[in-house]
């Protein structure tokens, strides 16, 4: 929708230039609240995973130091 009436809406001759009465006209089309809602719950269920991703690395990292650390000092 808006790359078809970007060329509509723009002006200028070196680069195109959108004026705020031009966007304030353009219809933004949503999804059904629905559809918006399950967007949602998957993002935060991703971002969750992401989390506890983020932190079972730090952990394995430790781990690995720790492990590190006793091979160096002839300890394994």
């Amino acid at each position: 929708m808006f790359a078809k009436s970007y060329s509509k809406i723009a002006s200028g001759t070196t680069f195109a230039e959108l004026k705020i009465v031009a966007l304030k006209a353009l219809q933004v089309h949503l999804p059904p609240i629905e559809r918006q809602r399950r967007f949602a719950a998957i993002a935060k269920l991703l971002e969750a995973q992401h989390t506890k991703t983020r932190a079972n690395k730090d952990e394995l990292d430790h781990l690995f130091g720790s492990l590190q650390q006793r091979a160096f000092r002839g300890e394994l």
